[in-house]
């Protein structure tokens, strides 16, 4: 799925509403942890965070729970619902036309 970034300073946007992309989606990879109640404490998961959030000593749980963490801020951060309404719009940081789609 695209994202939307600004060629002028380092404001970017990594994901867009849509029915099969958008931040639930992404808790939808823990779904199989969030239902292995018998392993949910155990430490050292495997499991990884797209914020590069260390997982190293921390449970299942603590992981699940970071990364729920992460969508709901991404959802309220979300400015652009969709790439149509970035399209021709300047950024929401600098003001600058530079906003691209990738």
């Amino acid at each position: 799925m695209a994202y939307v970034h600004c060629h002028n300073c380092d404001w970017q946007q990594d994901d867009f509403w849509d029915v099969s992309f958008n931040p639930l989606r992404f808790l939808l990879n823990d779904e199989e942890t969030l239902l292995d109640f018998k392993h949910l404490d155990d430490l050292g998961c495997e499991e990884g965070s797209a914020d590069g959030f260390w997982t190293e000593g921390k449970t299942r749980r603590e992981v699940v729970a970071h990364n729920c963490e992460l969508a709901a801020q991404k959802i309220r951060e979300m400015v652009f619902l969709t790439p149509e309404q970035a399209k021709g719009k300047p950024c929401p940081q600098c003001g600058e036309y530079a906003l691209d789609i990738d």
